[in-house]
Formats: C-alpha cells, sequence, structure tokens
C-alpha cells in the first residue's frame, strides 16, 4: 500500500462494446501522481463487473504492482452530485414559471371578474333597445358583441395557462420526489484501489472490464413489397447500470461471451436400485460436493470469447452514442434484401381462416432469434418472432390474418360401430369437407392443413381411405396440399378416413 491515496469519482465510460449477454467497458480517467508508491482508488464502478476481466493500461506507463475490487454502500446524493446539482437548479427554474403563471392566472381571473361586471348592464341595455326600438340599440350590439369576444380570449387565454402551472406542478412533484430519494439513500457501488509506483506527473488511465446487466437483442422490420422482402435488421440496447453512458464510441457483435468448461469423459456406471431412505444423507452429500465443484470449474473457466472474422459480425454504429440506464435503445445496424414470395396458409384443424406469409431463402450469414414487425406499402399489419435462421435457409414469416380468402370445414360422414362385425374390430369411419373461396381479386397460392388422427396403440390402426384432391404430403396424420386458386374460384377438398380398434377398447372421437 502507498502512504499517499487519490480517489477518482468521475471516470468516464469511452468505448462499450455489447454482445449478447454482458458487454464489455472502456473508462478513462487522468490523475496527477506523486513521485513514488500511491494508493489510487477509482470509485463509482458498476457492481456487476467481473474482477477476473479487469485490464489496465495507463500513458505514460507506470507500474501497477496489484488491485484489488470490491462493493460497499454509498449515498446516492454522493454518486450523482452533477445530477443533484441539475435537479436543483431546474427545481428553482420550475419555482420561477410557477410563481409567474400563479400572477398570470390571478390577473386573468381579475379581468374575468370585470369582464363579467361589464356584461350584464351591456345584456340589459341591449335587450330593452331591441324591445322599445331605441336608436342606440345597434352601438349597445356592437359593444356587446366586442365584448363576448374579449371573453372568449380571455377564458382561453385562462385555460392554457392554468393547464400549463399543472404541468409545471406535476414535473416539480417528480423532480422534488427524485431528489429527496438522491439525498437519503444509499446504493452499493463498486470500486478499483491499484497499487502503483510512479516517476510522478499526469498520467491518463484506460480500464478495460466485462459486466452483466448490459446487453443487446436483435429484432427487425420487416417491409414486404410486391416480388421483394426488405428486413432492417435492429439492436434493442439496454443497460442496467446506474450510470448514463454519454457520448460512447458503440460497437456491437452477434457473438455472445462465453462460458467454455473442458470436456472431462467419465465412466458410465450402473448398479442396482438401493431405496432412496438409506442413501438420502449419502447422496446429499454427494450432491452439494459436486455441485459446488462444478460451479468453482465454470467460474474459473470464464473467458472473454475472442471475434472471428467471418464466423461473427460485429457492427459499429456511426459517430458517438448516448445510452441511458433502463431506457432500452433501438440502433439500425443494417438493411437486408430478398427476392420474396408470398402464399397464403390455412390450418383447417386449428385454425378458422388463412394467414399470409412470405417466403424468401436466407443469404451467406445465419440471422439471429428476435421479434419482428411487418409493414406492407408503410402500413404496419402484423408482429411476430424469427428463430434462428441458418445461412442458405428457406424462411417463412407470418404477416398477417387473410380474410378475403373464405374457409369452411365439415363433418360430412361419421359411422361407428363397436360390435366386432369388421373382421373381429370395431370401427369409426368419418370424412371431412374443406372449402377456400377467394375474394382477393388475384390468384394467390396457398397451402392447406388438416389432419387424420396417430395410433398410439399396437392394436388401433387409422387407414386413409381417400382424398380429392391427394394431398401432396402426409407425415405423422399431417396432411398437406399446395396449389393455386384463381379470383371468385370455389374449391373443395374432401377426405375420409378409418379407425380399426378391438371392441373390447373404448375409443373417443370427437
Amino acid at each position: 500500500m502507498g502512504d499517499t491515496l487519490l480517489v477518482v469519482e468521475d471516470s468516464k465510460v469511452v468505448s462499450v462494446s455489447l454482445y449478447r449477454n454482458a458487454a464489455v467497458l472502456r473508462r478513462r480517467f487522468e490523475v496527477e501522481l506523486p513521485e513514488g508508491d500511491v494508493e489510487v482508488k477509482v470509485d463509482n464502478l458498476e457492481t456487476s463487473l467481473h474482477p477476473d476481466s479487469i485490464r489496465i493500461y495507463s500513458e505514460p506507463v507506470v507500474s501497477v504492482k496489484g488491485f484489488e475490487f470490491f462493493t460497499y454502500k454509498k449515498l446516492l446524493r454522493e454518486i450523482l452530485r452533477d445530477e443533484e446539482r441539475k435537479l436543483r437548479q431546474k427545481i428553482r427554474e420550475l419555482e420561477d414559471v410557477k410563481f409567474r403563471l400563479e400572477a398570470e392566472i390571478r390577473s386573468l381571473k381579475a379581468i374575468s371578474s370585470s369582464l363579467n361586471f361589464s356584461f350584464l348592464p351591456l345584456m340589459v341595455g341591449y335587450t330593452l333597445g331591441s324591445v322599445f326600438g331605441r336608436a342606440d340599440a345597434e352601438g349597445l350590439r356592437e359593444s356587446l358583441s366586442t365584448l363576448i369576444e374579449e371573453r372568449k380570449k380571455n377564458i382561453s387565454l385562462l385555460s392554457g395557462r392554468v393547464r400549463k402551472l399543472e404541468e409545471v406542478k406535476g414535473e416539480l412533484e417528480s423532480l422534488k420526489s427524485r431528489l429527496e430519494k438522491i439525498s437519503g439513500e444509499t446504493m452499493k457501488v463498486g470500486a478499483l484501489t491499484m497499487d502503483l509506483s510512479s516517476k510522478g506527473g499526469e498520467v491518463t488511465f484506460e480500464m478495460a472490464y466485462a459486466i452483466d446487466g448490459a446487453f443487446w437483442s436483435p429484432a427487425y422490420d420487416v417491409m414486404v413489397e410486391e416480388g421483394k422482402v426488405r428486413l432492417l435488421m435492429l439492436a434493442n440496447v439496454v443497460q442496467n447500470t446506474p450510470y448514463k453512458w454519454e457520448d460512447v464510441s458503440l460497437t456491437i457483435s452477434s457473438k455472445p461471451v462465453a462460458r467454455a468448461v473442458k470436456p472431462e469423459p467419465s465412466p458410465w456406471y450402473i448398479e442396482p436400485y438401493v431405496p432412496r431412505r438409506a442413501r438420502a444423507t449419502l447422496m446429499k452429500m454427494v450432491e452439494e460436493a459436486e455441485f459446488r465443484e462444478e460451479l468453482e470449474e465454470v467460474e474459473m473457466a470464464m473467458e472473454m470469447a475472442e471475434m472471428q472474422v467471418g464466423e461473427y459480425v460485429t457492427y459499429a454504429p456511426k459517430g458517438l452514442v448516448t445510452i441511458e440506464p433502463n431506457k432500452p435503445r433501438r440502433i439500425a445496424l443494417e438493411e437486408l434484401e430478398f427476392d420474396s414470395k408470398i402464399r397464403y396458409v390455412w390450418d383447417a384443424y386449428t385454425q378458422l381462416g388463412f394467414v399470409s406469409i412470405v417466403e424468401f431463402k436466407n443469404a451467406e450469414r445465419p440471422l439471429l432469434p428476435g421479434k419482428y414487425r411487418v409493414y406492407k406499402k408503410d402500413l404496419f399489419i402484423g408482429t411476430g418472432n424469427l428463430p434462428l435462421i441458418s445461412p442458405k435457409q428457406k424462411v417463412e414469416l407470418a404477416l398477417t390474418t387473410e380474410e378475403r380468402l373464405e374457409t369452411r370445414r365439415e363433418l360430412i360422414l361419421r359411422e361407428e360401430e363397436r360390435k366386432g362385425v369388421l373382421k373381429g374390430k370395431a370401427y369409426i369411419r368419418m370424412g371431412y369437407r374443406l372449402t377456400i373461396v377467394n375474394h382477393k381479386g388475384k390468384e394467390v397460392d396457398v397451402r392447406v392443413y388438416d389432419r387424420i388422427p396417430v395410433s398410439k396403440h399396437p392394436d388401433v390402426h387409422v387407414e386413409m381411405d381417400r382424398s380429392e384432391p391427394k394431398p401432396d404430403k402426409v407425415e405423422m396424420g399431417i396432411l398437406e396440399w399446395n396449389f393455386k386458386i384463381k379470383p371468385d374460384e370455389e374449391r373443395k377438398i374432401t377426405y375420409y378416413f378409418t379407425i380399426k380398434y378391438p371392441p373390447e377398447l373404448s375409443l373417443s372421437i370427437p
């Protein structure tokens, strides 16, 4: 430990590298060092900082003999001195605005009372003049009209000032509540102490370290056009630290920070079953010991993943960026364009109608999972969730429901025999008709799904009797038809199936 302690409270975050589950920050500060051994305390750091990730750089180079990271509780006003000063200044300014508004309102109310006092005599004079045909009735009418206009203007002005006063009072209440919180509450903060040996003089330090509570998630705006689809890839940037990152250089990586554990194969043991009660204490001890060992190994193996060009993508938004705590920010990353096709899909077994989907083939890079919003000719039409899409993978995104394709699903046959007259088997025979009518005014591609049951019992068998038209694909009882349907055309699909089972079994089919 050095004989001199220097405290740095205003270090600044200058760059942030965001990953999908963590962030790497670089903080910068300058300090005037005396010659010899000195201890420097860098205060007001994030509590979620990973001590093992800390790297310290200096210009000119000084000898860092050791450092220690710790957390402790501190009064908020000691951390947020600049915010407290700004709050007090803003409160003073709003108090002045409030005082002026209250004075204006009193003045406008006095004018309103005066106008109301003048209104009654003019109204009476105008009424009498009109009844008795006095010559000054016209002049009274003009005076009355002028007075009415003045009253309207005054009332409008008064209402505006009252609304503004209520807004100012609300803002004042919010600011005073924030100031009270800052003045009285404590907050847990991080701090780093460094033992240095220096030749003296001004030194610029930079610290790089990883934190939790800051990350980004992908989001997409999908713009559907004729034969094309454009994907605007966005980053939802979140940081839940107590500190504002102001004017930082930001990079966004598609790679997560990895926790790597070296595989250590172990034998596969089997043994006869032993009653749980006889081994409960022993098993608990073994489980706890193994759990502790595993946690220790994971923590020790934690490393910051390296960026590999071509495998992962790093985005660097132009200019400097400000990211406030607990206020997610959306940043545009890139725009992708694909040839596309619109198809309409109806799952007749589970849905009442069609859903439009856009189909396209992904390019050379994966698309990360995230929420998407869909726009068609600048009209917002829906939302959805994009799964992880591999390079060159076919993509199908749901857009919106389609009400101009009419649908009906009808049960047209149900026969049931439980006495076993069909080769010792009971049976249920069923038939369905699906009807689609195109009211869209143009030819469209459609895909229709339906179901026949799939048996899990070895003595229960399901047979497809016939289908018109035949399905393009049948897999695990899921029937699929693909076809084009012209404007105003009506298409029907009918199919029949039989379920055979032993009479002694009870089978219920809705």
